[in-house]
């Protein structure tokens, strides 16, 4: 929920599980108190650094790059409950700057041109195109996740998957299995596929996935998830 109030102009803390706050769009944010979650796993701590090295990447950023990350946020919609909406410059450099850090900490080689707060030359998010969830290659147990790349340069997709989920369901948001991460390279206007193996015949299962440019200046695409049933390929 969010609202802009008559009687408040601005609201801060939790009051009776509800959490307010403001962010850059809204004066006054409400929504369900939520308790973070702290496990401090490997895959966490190098999200959490990740983030922290992205922050001060951002602090010493040039003036040049600041408003390159300005004007190309100009060209990125996103939508929301409210309708769409432009995020910041900011929210967008920091969040390639994390993902491109975190993917490295990962140990995905096909990130090798490193980070980079450099804002993007073309307009607007990378595009994930016609993703289709299919048989796993190999003669294996499990579901493969197919893309194509139309966006006028190579990408690298990353995408997980979550624990079995029951038949029944048809929507999921988390949580994902970090461990189960893998990343293919799309060449631009080529179509490559990403395989989850060793899975439980005919159950079902969510995959979560994005694209990011594998060269700087890094573009990515919004997040998606896909509802998968476990097959044997033949």
């Amino acid at each position: 929920m969010r609202a802009l109030s008559h009687l408040f102009s601005n609201m801060l803390g939790s009051v009776g599980g509800i959490t307010y706050m403001n962010n850059p769009f809204h004066q006054i944010v409400a929504r369900q108190r939520t308790v973070p979650v702290q496990p401090n796993t490997n895959n966490q701590v190098h999200a959490k650094g990740a983030f922290s090295d992205a922050v001060l990447a951002w602090e010493q950023a040039s003036v040049a790059q600041r408003q390159g990350w300005k004007d190309y946020a100009a060209t990125v919609t996103y939508t929301g409950p409210l309708g769409d909406y432009h995020p910041s410059g900011r929210m967008l450099a920091i969040a390639q700057y994390q993902m491109v850090g975190y993917l490295i900490a990962r140990q995905f080689p096909q990130l090798a041109d490193g980070l980079s707060m450099d804002p993007p030359e073309m307009p607007g998010l990378l595009v994930i195109q016609n993703p289709q969830i299919g048989a796993p290659a190999g003669g294996q147990t499990g579901f493969s996740i197919e893309c194509t790349n139309n966006n006028g340069e190579n990408v690298f997709m990353y995408t997980t998957r979550s624990f079995q989920q029951s038949l029944a369901r048809n929507f999921y948001k988390g949580p994902f299995l970090s461990d189960q991460l893998t990343g293919i390279e799309i060449p631009d206007t080529d179509t490559e596929q990403a395989n989850f193996h060793g899975l439980n015949d005919s159950q079902v299962y969510f995959c979560r996935f994005r694209f990011i440019s594998d060269q700087k200046p890094y573009r990515f695409s919004q997040e998606s998830i896909l509802r998968a049933i476990a097959e044997t390929a033949i």
